[in-house]
């Protein structure tokens, strides 16, 4: 897919909070005691980065991966796992969707070169 997939962390918040994204909601109590997963970096030259959908040097909060909702790693790395073959569909916590191709595994293949 060319997408860097992170935990969400009070670190990662700081480093990435200079940005529009208003991230510094995320240590708050309404949302502090969730698990997020963040896109933290998309590769050049792949098609999540052809999107425009994620500014570079910015990251996105993920709420569902396929129409399922994640909150950790293993939760998203089943769903890419269920979903091989297929169009794949990132909704983010901004409204934001995303949708990248895994048709004929072309994701995956970009996946292993990078």
């Amino acid at each position: 897919m060319g997408c860097c997939f992170t935990p969400l962390s009070a670190p990662l918040i700081k480093r990435f909070d200079e940005s529009d994204n208003d991230l510094e909601r995320f240590l708050m109590d309404e949302y502090r005691y969730k698990n997020w997963i963040a896109i933290t970096n998309i590769f050049p030259e792949t098609e999540a980065y052809a999107s425009h959908i994620i500014d570079e040097g910015d990251i996105d909060i993920i709420l569902k991966i396929c129409d399922t909702e994640v909150r950790t790693m293993n939760e998203v790395r089943n769903v890419l796992e269920k979903n091989k073959g297929k169009y794949i569909s990132i909704d983010f916590e901004d409204g934001k969707r995303m949708v990248v191709s895994d048709i004929d595994g072309n994701a995956r293949n970009t996946d292993k070169t990078i």
